[in-house]
């Protein structure tokens, strides 16, 4: 069933002081990044609509989880070559090394591309915010939001088309309306699942 629109909205956690003098500021940006998006599914008829009631209902509110990619982007704008892997264990922050790429290629990747890393109850996405090239050695480093949620293992592949995070909806409540002529609404606000 296709979604009628996803509204993603990314948040962090960055703080702001003014001065209430010279309306000075100062900005603290924490680690804090997630993913958060708003969900409206088409009008559907009775029996299509009692899948997504019993999809809904065995989330069970927050506890459930459920994979969610961006629709409208399944595979990367760029070109990529090779077969990239992530470089070298122990990495955090907003970059990521990366090798198995083609030699010297330009535009792997582009500004707003999507990649993935890992698989399961632990894969994550993460929106590439610079184009990336290959150097000379198949090598290349990607700038990324959100920041690395854990330390990807040397040669952990990375995934390029049809990324998927783990979710998880907002809140405890599972709405749908019913209109007058008997059709089905859904809509819903879901959030990465991030465990700690």
């Amino acid at each position: 069933m296709p979604i009628t629109s996803i509204r993603f909205k990314p948040r962090s956690v960055v703080a702001i002081s003014a001065s209430p003098f010279t309306l000075q500021q100062q900005v603290q940006a924490h680690q804090g990044q997630i993913w958060a998006a708003e969900i409206l599914l088409p009008p559907l008829e009775h029996d299509e609509a009692q899948q997504w009631i019993a999809a809904l209902l065995s989330l069970n509110g927050i506890q459930g989880t459920f994979y969610l990619g961006d629709p409208a982007h399944r595979a990367p704008r760029g070109d990529p070559t090779g077969v990239p892997v992530v470089d070298g264990a122990d990495q955090t922050g907003q970059s990521l090394n990366t090798k198995g790429w083609g030699v010297s290629d330009e535009g792997v990747l582009l500004a707003g591309d999507w990649i993935q890393l890992g698989t399961g109850s632990t894969q994550r996405i993460y929106r590439v915010l610079k184009d990336v090239d290959s150097d000379g050695d198949g090598k290349a480093v990607i700038d990324i939001w959100p920041r690395l949620r854990e330390s990807p293992g040397d040669e952990e592949s990375l995934i390029l088309e049809d990324t998927m995070g783990v979710f998880r909806m907002s809140d405890n409540e599972m709405p749908w309306d019913i209109d007058s002529r008997l059709m089905y609404g859904f809509e819903f606000d879901v959030v990465e699942a991030i465990a700690y």
